[in-house]
Parts: structure tokens; C-alpha cells; sequence
């Protein structure tokens, strides 16, 4: 699983010094670093970014204003470090409710960022699993509702649970199965059969 993280914060020493370290702990990890907020915002619009480092207190953007947008442009899961000059209460409490992984208060040691990151690691490896079971559901779903309807459609007798499949779609509108139906009977079940290789093996 590739890391590409971005870290954000307007005091250029301090942004090299951690940059530096991070990348001395991860070499494995794909960095992108910047002192101004507002190109922060641009490149969570324009790449896929699952690890964010940002200070709280910036000028023009604050780092949980930039959270709020990094969740909202960001498809994939995305882990929070926030890093605080301040040990403010009201601070945290905005970083839990925007799901943020950790909250370390500056100056920050060596030894906090290791633990930041080992803890980084770890979700991220959790989010990675989780998205990797969620498609191959999703594939499975798709793949019992092909064969429930290829057999409806030639006349074959369905199973309870192939009949529960069929009407749970269509009283959902999934349209996939309309669709599917359709290219069933104009093209004498072939595309159907290369649809469900597809929903099986993922090319069709």
C-alpha cells in the first residue's frame, strides 16, 4: 500500500524539520510539502492524498477549515495528524469531530511523531483492508444478481434466495439488472454472459 502524505504547515523551518524526519522514519512514504494553505487546498483537489499533517493556526486557512475541505474532495479514506502550538480544548474538540487521527502539541520530539506514525501505519493498513473487502462484496453482490438473472431470463426455476436477490434489486432500482435485462434479450444473452465475466474476473 502506497502512503502519499501531505504536510502543511506556514513556518518553513518548522515544515522542513518535520518533513525531514517524517522521511527519515518513512523513506517508503510519498511526501509533497508546503508553508502556504491555500496550495495545500489545490493539491488535495488535484491528487489522491490518504495521510495529511497539518498546524492549526495558519493564516487565510486554518487547519481544520482545510480538514473540512480535504474530507470533502478526498474519495479515498484520509488520516488526520494535526500539529498545535496550543493545548486548547476547543482545538481538540473540533479535531475529534473531523475524525482526526492524532492532535500533538509543538515543539514536537522525535519520539511523538515515530508513535504519530506508527499509529498512522496502522489505520491506514485497517482502511486499506476494509476498501479491499468492500469492492469484492460489491463484486459478489453484482456477480449473485447476474446469475439470478441469467437464470430468470432463460425460464430456469430460481432458489428462495435467487428470487430474494432479483426482487430485492428491483425494489431498490438498481439499474444495473434493467440494464443487464435489456442487453439480454436484444443480443441473445451475450452481452449478460460478458457482463458477468466482467462482475467475476473484472474485464470483460
Amino acid at each position: 500500500m502506497k502512503v502519499k502524505m501531505l504536510i502543511v504547515d506556514d513556518e518553513p523551518m518548522q515544515l522542513s524539520l518535520i518533513s525531514s524526519v517524517v522521511q527519515k522514519l518513512r523513506p517508503s512514504y510519498e511526501i509533497t510539502a508546503t508553508y502556504v494553505p491555500q496550495q495545500a487546498l489545490e493539491l488535495l483537489k488535484q491528487q489522491p492524498i490518504n495521510a495529511l499533517i497539518t498546524d492549526v493556526k495558519m493564516p487565510d486557512i486554518s487547519g481544520i477549515e482545510l480538514i473540512e475541505a480535504a474530507r470533502a474532495f478526498q474519495i479515498s479514506p484520509l488520516e488526520i495528524i494535526i500539529l498545535s502550538g496550543f493545548d486548547d480544548f476547543q482545538y481538540a474538540k473540533k479535531a475529534i469531530s473531523n475524525g482526526v487521527l492524532e492532535y500533538l502539541l509543538k515543539p514536537v520530539s522525535g519520539d511523538s511523531i515515530r508513535a504519530a506514525l506508527d499509529k498512522l501505519d496502522q489505520k491506514l493498513e485497517q482502511d486499506y483492508l476494509r476498501q479491499t473487502m468492500d469492492v469484492q462484496y460489491s463484486r459478489l453482490r453484482y456477480a449473485q444478481q447476474a446469475n439470478s438473472l441469467l437464470k430468470y431470463v432463460n425460464g430456469a426455476a430460481l432458489t428462495m434466495r435467487e428470487q430474494y436477490i432479483i426482487d430485492t434489486a428491483a425494489e431498490q432500482g438498481d439499474l444495473r439488472l434493467t440494464y443487464m435485462g435489456m442487453g439480454c434479450t436484444k443480443n441473445g444473452g451475450y452481452f449478460f454472459q460478458r457482463f458477468a465475466a466482467f462482475l467475476y474476473c473484472g474485464d470483460a
